[in-house]
């Protein structure tokens, strides 16, 4: 009757055991994964904002856009020229970029790092300038 007892808990450990050593990694993944779209839902919002802010700006519709945003971590912005590209660096070495060219030379102040932005788009001199101002 004891070794009944005995067999039965090893069966539930040893269940327990195998449930958590499969568990664990699959739900760490799903973790990440789900951070990770997260992260891409953002960064492409984040995209959208400033490139149709900057097609206003650089169409007439309006001489200064203002908005505030936070930054993802991986996120980069670059200018050159009159092209304006926004690019989003995942942890799973995956890059996702998103470019405009305008009819105007862009000068860009881009974030230093992720975190909490005032962007302000505006007009000066026929040059359309880009900020990023720490929130």
């Amino acid at each position: 009757m004891v070794s009944r007892s005995i067999e039965k808990m090893l069966l539930i450990a040893i269940g327990l055991s195998t449930a958590v050593i499969v568990g664990v990694p699959v739900l760490l993944y799903s973790i990440r994964t789900i951070s990770n779209v997260s992260d891409l839902e953002v960064a492409r919002s984040i995209a959208g904002q400033i490139l149709n802010a900057t097609e206003r700006v650089d169409s007439g519709g309006s001489t200064e856009v203002s908005f505030q945003v936070n930054i993802p971590s991986g996120f980069r912005i670059k200018a050159a020229g009159s092209s304006l590209s926004v690019y989003l660096d995942m942890a799973d070495d995956n890059t996702y970029s998103w470019s405009r060219n305008y009819g105007h030379t862009i000068v860009l102040t881009p974030p230093q790092e992720a975190g909490m932005y005032f962007v302000s788009i505006q007009m000066e001199n026929n040059i359309i300038v880009i900020g990023f101002t720490r929130a």
